[in-house]
């Protein structure tokens, strides 16, 4: 019997092997009916329906399915419309996308905002969406980002091609303590603002420059960089969205756009959690002020700022009943519950009464009152303390290595 399981164990290695070796899949051996069937179709093109336009509708299934390598193995499908022209997407398994669809609503809404407010207009100023379609509550389809990569896959690769440890920050850290995660806060700084200064920073800046053909286009793509990352920080802040690694966070090879993904915590979840809760209203670490060049957070970005949280205040009924709906839809609200509950099946007493703390904490944002003295500050004022959180060396040390504040 013991000769028998080990038979088993070494076929399953070897399968599993195989399976995390696997860069696509066939559709006639994965799912041989949606091949075949699903042809010339009167469903449209998910995400491709607007109301008094022609229907784009799914003619077929490409046969041929991507596996993404990262730890869910997304599969990327592409259908072929009646219009002739492929559509990608990434079909997600053991992901709850139901939010995400949630936020792509609100962005659309503070697109809305922006494109009719004079100041954000003439900016060109708005979130980059892309389509979330829900296919239960662990499965969905989600938009295809063409020519993006995560900034966790632009500094990597980088540091590979200039020889440099794409964990440089993390071995600095454990050479000078190796339990540096149980250090008193004073001790943490100190480690902290040491690894800063024997590194540069200056990665994403690097990348920026070095993948632009010519000065003009570099000049544009950084604009875009700045102004991309500074609506979202601000709209990113009122809806309370955590979980800001390098991972969640692509940009756009082309346009130098920053797209966000993944938005499951939200309405400051993270930033309640017990263990490692976040301390930062948003990611704003040296790599990202420093691709900013010479006035990093003082120029545009601060400008920017300032406007998207002016329109977004002076629209906050419109805000505020857009995140009503979200945090009293039954399908949603029990994530708010699930990390201090424990489970998903809190009360609907409980989901309201988290629904209401919540809202009320939006509410103090859109109107600018201050955490800590209460006292309401002018937009100016609120942004410019938003930004000293998002930068203080003893808020950021304070964050799981994962989350790489060091970067």
């Amino acid at each position: 019997t013991q000769s028998t399981g080990n038979c088993y164990y070494q076929v399953y290695r070897r399968s599993q092997q195989a399976i995390s070796q696997m860069s696509s899949v066939r559709l006639e051996d994965s799912s041989p009916k949606l091949l075949t069937e699903a042809r010339d179709m009167k469903l449209a093109v998910p995400g491709t329906y607007y109301p008094g336009q022609p229907i784009i509708k799914i003619h077929m299934v490409d046969p041929h399915v991507g596996v993404i390598k990262s730890k869910q193995k997304p599969r990327k499908l592409s259908m072929i419309g009646s219009d002739g022209l492929t559509y990608t997407f990434l079909l997600k398994g053991n992901e709850d996308i139901r939010q995400d669809e949630r936020a792509m609503q609100l962005f659309g809404l503070v697109n809305s905002l922006l494109a009719h407010s004079q100041n954000t207009a003439e900016q060109n100023l708005s979130i980059q969406r892309y389509s979330v379609i829900p296919l239960s509550k662990n499965s969905g389809l989600s938009g295809w980002r063409p020519h993006s990569d995560t900034l966790h896959h632009l500094i990597q690769d980088h540091r590979m091609k200039t020889c440099v440890d794409k964990s440089l920050e993390v071995k600095l850290t454990q050479k000078y303590c190796q339990c540096y995660e149980k250090l008193p806060l004073m001790m943490k700084i100190e480690v902290f603002e040491e690894v800063l200064n024997c590194t540069t920073g200056e990665d994403l800046a690097i990348i920026l420059y070095q993948k632009s053909p010519s000065a003009e286009i570099w000049f544009e793509r950084r604009k875009n960089y700045i102004l991309s990352h500074a609506v979202m920080c601000m709209v990113g802040y009122i809806l309370g969205l955590g979980d800001r690694h390098p991972s969640n966070i692509m940009m756009d090879r082309k346009t130098g756009n920053l797209i966000h993904c993944d938005f499951g915590e939200s309405f400051d979840v993270a930033r309640d959690r017990e263990k490692y809760p976040e301390t930062v209203p948003f990611r704003l670490t040296r790599m990202m002020t420093k691709a900013m060049e010479v006035t990093g957070i003082h120029g545009t970005y601060t400008l920017t700022c300032n406007d998207v949280m002016e329109v977004l205040r002076n629209n906050a009924t419109s805000v505020l009943a857009v995140l009503e709906t979200f945090l009293y839809d039954p399908l949603l609200n029990w994530r708010l519950n699930s990390e201090k509950e424990g489970t998903d099946c809190a009360t609907s007493e409980v989901r309201n009464a988290r629904a209401v703390e919540v809202l009320t904490k939006v509410r103090k944002k859109l109107y600018g009152i201050d955490d800590v003295t209460d006292e309401r500050l002018e937009v100016v004022d609120q942004v410019q303390s938003l930004i000293r959180q998002a930068t203080l060396s003893e808020n950021l040390c304070q964050l799981y290595t994962g989350w790489c504040p060091f970067w």
